[in-house]
C-alpha cells in the first residue's frame, strides 16, 4: 500500500504545536523560530517492575511528514474499522481489537500496513531500553536514578531511559536537520515522569519539551503520532527483552518476530540497551557516587 498522504485529517500537528508553544521564542536572538518538525515519545513497561525491560521510544519526522503519516495511519484504521491503535489491546485482542483473536491473516496485514506508513514518513526511531534487574541492583548501590532524575523522589529507570533517548534524538536532529527547530512531545502520565521533567529543566532542550495526553482533552481527538510511538515501543521492547540473558548481559541475536524484522527494514532505527555492562559504564563515565549506607557499610568493614 502506498498512501499519498491526502484526505481529511482530524488532528493537525501545526495546531498542536501552536497550542503548546505558538512559536518557540529564542531570547538570545530576540526572534521567533517556527517548529519544522516534531519528535514524539512513549514508554513501554514500568519502572517499578523488578525484571524485564523498560523501553523509552522517540519517533521523529518533519511537520509535513507527520501530516502525511497521520492521514495514511487513519486510512489504515478506517480500512480495518478500528478507531485507534493501542499495542497492548492489539496484542491481547481486547478493546478496539476484540474479536481479532485467531485472525492471523488480518492481524498480519494490519500491522504490515501500519509499519509501511512508518517507513514512508518517519525519519528515525530512537529507543533506549533499561534492563530492570541489573538497574535495580546497581541503583541500590549507586545514586544512578538521582543522577538522571535531578534527585527527585520518584527518580528511576523511566528518567534514565527518557533522558538518554531524548539526548540521542536531539543529537541526531542536530546532524540530520542542522539549523532547524524541532519540538519534543512526551506522552503524559507515566510513573517517574516528574523526575524526567525535573532532570531536563537544566538542559538546552528544556524549552522545546512538553508533555501531552494521547487524547486531546478539549476535543477528544487522538494524537496519532503517539500511536506510532506506541507501535515502535511495543516491537522494540520485545526485541530488547530477547536480547539479554537472565543476569542482564547483552547477547547478539537476530530479531525473531516478523513484525520487528519488517520494522527494522522499513525504518531507520537507533536502539541502545542499558544492560549490566552499560549501566556500570554510566556509573564510571559520570562518576556517580555510592549511596551513603553503602559507603558507611564499606567503612565499617575496614579493619
Amino acid at each position: 500500500m502506498i498512501c499519498a498522504g491526502t484526505g481529511a485529517r482530524r488532528f493537525s500537528l501545526a495546531s498542536l504545536a501552536n497550542a503548546i508553544w505558538g512559536f518557540r521564542h529564542d531570547p538570545r536572538e530576540c526572534r521567533f523560530v517556527a517548529m519544522t518538525g516534531m519528535a514524539y515519545y512513549d514508554a513501554s513497561g514500568a519502572q517499578d517492575e523488578r525484571s524485564g525491560v523498560l523501553a523509552f521510544m522517540g519517533v521523529v519526522a518533519t511537520e509535513d511528514a507527520w501530516a502525511a503519516a497521520e492521514s495514511c495511519w487513519e486510512q489504515v484504521l478506517g480500512r480495518f474499522k478500528v478507531p485507534y491503535f493501542h499495542a497492548k489491546e492489539y496484542a491481547h485482542s481486547t478493546g478496539a481489537f476484540e474479536g481479532w483473536k485467531g485472525e492471523e491473516r488480518k492481524r498480519k496485514e494490519f500491522l504490515q500496513r501500519l509499519i509501511h506508513v512508518m517507513g514512508a514518513h518517519v525519519d528515525r526511531v530512537v529507543g533506549v531500553g533499561v534492563v530492570l534487574d541489573p538497574f535495580h541492583r546497581i541503583n541500590a548501590k549507586y545514586q544512578l536514578a538521582e543522577k538522571f532524575g535531578d534527585d527527585h523522589p520518584k527518580a528511576g529507570a523511566y528518567a534514565v531511559a527518557g533522558w538518554h533517548c531524548i539526548d540521542r534524538t536531539v543529537g541526531w536532529i542536530r546532524k540530520a536537520h542542522p539549523g532547524t527547530a524541532f519540538g519534543h512531545v512526551v506522552e503524559k502520565g507515566d510513573a517517574g515522569q516528574d523526575a524526567l521533567r525535573a532532570a531536563l529543566t537544566s538542559t538546552s532542550v528544556a524549552s522545546a519539551v512538553t508533555y501531552q495526553a494521547k487524547v486531546e482533552p478539549a476535543t477528544g481527538q487522538r494524537v496519532r503520532p503517539f500511536e506510532v510511538a506506541d507501535l515502535a515501543g511495543y516491537e522494540c521492547r520485545h526485541w530488547f527483552q530477547g536480547a539479554f540473558t537472565g543476569d542482564g548481559e547483552i547477547i547478539e541475536m537476530p530479531p525473531r518476530r516478523r513484525s520487528h524484522i519488517a520494522l527494522r527494514e522499513a525504518v531507520d532505527l537507533d536502539l541502545w540497551i542499558l544492560d549490566d555492562a552499560n549501566l556500570h559504564g554510566l556509573v564510571q563515565d559520570h562518576r556517580i557516587e555510592k549511596r551513603r549506607q553503602v559507603r558507611n557499610a564499606h567503612r565499617g568493614g575496614k579493619k
